[in-house]
């Protein structure tokens, strides 16, 4: 029994033995047929030129050759673009870091279509190439600027608003307000289009070539406006008035003329300085108002200029209704519209409403020279009809109300450095 038992462990024991050692032989086959190479070369490039085509004012293309690798295959090998508005996309870190990537990458491609860019803006592009352990490649980086944008030319007119009605109102002698629907446009914006005044005694301002020939500008060009107040016209004038609409490729269009008559008046106005007494008598009194009013009042429309002064027994101030045609009946007024006189009488009665300086009538010389009394009549002060630079002249002063507006002073006809002549503009 013992001998029995003995062999039984000595069975087990061999099995033990030989069972460990098979064991360890299978261990060292392992370990020696799973041990690998790892892969730590990047692609190759073989020359690294990126070209560019397409160029456009938003995008363009970029195509370059295919890399090769050491263990992956071309077809597995993967490309990613980058750009830049700066030169700094020279490696593949400074291209991941500093760029705007194109697209995922891609295997297997040779080319990339970049959209989205700003026109004429220069750009910096690279191309990076990995395999499929994950080593990466730098093509060398290329730069392009993108093309001018480019527009649709816009050669459509404006559409004027409310059918081309233009209405005037708000009219004074030498002002009034004109109003407007606003105007459309297909491309610009209505509150981008752009609106101007123009006005004519004739009618001859309907279209945009007549308006812009014979039309003379009342405002500046304004955007985003159903309104224009039109100011130094003159009282008693009829005329016309277009309004020109602008949009933002500059076409135009006009609206349809409108017409009216400014409130009549007279208007007194200066001239200064004159150099004496010696004017020419009334002719040459009167040629210096016109140019007066050529130089200094060309924006006034006077069917008649006459000089404002007593000349003679038979040419006196209280004698131009009937000389001139003057009107007794109307307003005078300064050159800007300011009110002066309620109507002729109210110049020679002893006082006027306003005085010179407050309608803006004698504003450069301390008086003027009238050859008149309060009434309008001859004074003997006249420096002889004013054709001589000898004796004496009478006159009156800008800042009264009284009388002595017109006859308050008596000037030394040798030299009127100082003082002026007033001129009648009238229809």
């Amino acid at each position: 029994m013992n001998r029995y038992k003995l062999g039984i462990g000595l069975l087990i024991l061999l099995v033990l033995l030989f069972g460990c050692k098979k064991i360890e032989n299978t261990d060292d086959t392992a370990d020696a047929t799973t041990t690998t190479t790892t892969d730590q070369t990047a692609p190759t490039v073989s020359s690294g030129t990126l070209s560019i085509s397409s160029v456009s004012s938003s995008g363009l293309t970029l195509s370059w050759s295919k890399a090769t690798d050491d263990q992956s295959a071309q077809t597995a090998l993967k490309y990613q673009g980058w750009y830049s508005t700066s030169n700094n996309l020279d490696s593949t870190s400074t291209a991941a870091s500093n760029g705007t990537s194109i697209a995922d990458a891609t295997a297997d491609i040779s080319s990339l279509t970049v959209t989205g860019l700003t026109a004429s803006t220069t750009y910096y592009f690279n191309v990076v190439v990995a395999d499929e352990a994950g080593n990466k490649t730098a093509y060398t980086a290329a730069s392009q600027a993108t093309s001018a944008a480019t527009s649709t030319s816009d050669t459509t007119s404006p559409v004027a608003g409310g059918s081309g009605v233009i209405t005037a109102s708000t009219q004074t002698y030498t002002s009034l307000l004109l109003s407007y629907s606003a105007a459309s446009d297909e491309t610009t914006a209505a509150a981008n289009l752009t609106y101007k005044v123009y006005y004519s005694t004739s009618n001859n301002i309907d279209s945009v070539a007549n308006l812009t020939a014979n039309g003379t500008a009342a405002t500046t060009a304004s955007t985003a406006t159903t309104s224009a107040s039109v100011y130094n016209l003159s009282p008693g004038v009829t005329y016309y008035f277009n309004l020109l609409v602008s949009d933002a490729a500059g076409n135009k269009t006009v609206y349809t003329p409108v017409s009216t008559t400014t409130t009549n008046a007279i208007i007194l106005f200066e001239v200064n300085p004159v150099d004496s007494g010696s004017l020419g008598g009334r002719s040459g009194a009167d040629t210096l108002c016109s140019t007066s009013k050529t130089n200094n009042y060309s924006n006034l429309t006077c069917a008649n200029i006459r000089a404002f002064i007593s000349v003679s027994g038979t040419d006196e101030i209280q004698d131009m209704p009937t000389n001139y045609s003057v009107s007794t009946s109307l307003p005078i007024i300064g050159p800007t519209g300011l009110p002066f006189g309620t109507n002729w009488a109210d110049l020679l009665d002893g006082s006027v409403s306003y005085s010179l300086s407050d309608a803006g009538i004698n504003t450069n010389s301390a008086g003027w020279f009238s050859g008149s009394d309060a009434a309008g009549a001859l004074h003997a002060n006249n420096c002889s009809g004013w054709t001589s630079s000898s004796g004496s002249a009478e006159g009156g002063f800008k800042n009264l109300t009284t009388s002595l507006w017109i006859t308050s002073y008596v000037f030394t006809c040798a030299n009127f450095s100082a003082y002026s002549i007033l001129c009648l503009c009238y229809q």
